[in-house]
């Protein structure tokens, strides 16, 4: 991507939902690290930014989307790191 972080395949410049911007607030941010889910993020951006293809974006999303609820459900986040 022209755009692209040096560092990530994401393109900063791209336009983002309400939702997503609110992540990057204090209280989101304070929820997501007290949860051990802030742990995810990291994991799944380095997943996505490995693929060749959407097919395969798609199928390592539902694999990390999988692994999030079944930690979510089980309390156990450190599965997530």
């Amino acid at each position: 991507m022209a755009n692209a972080d040096p560092v990530s395949c994401f393109d900063r410049t791209a336009a983002v939902t309400v939702s997503e911007q609110r992540l990057n607030l204090a209280v989101p941010q304070e929820l997501l690290r007290r949860s051990g889910f802030d742990r995810f993020a990291p994991r799944f951006e380095r997943v996505l930014c490995s693929v060749r293809g959407t097919l395969y974006a798609y199928r390592d999303a539902c694999v990390c989307g999988r692994s999030l609820s079944t930690a979510s459900l089980s309390g156990d986040q450190r599965s997530l790191s």
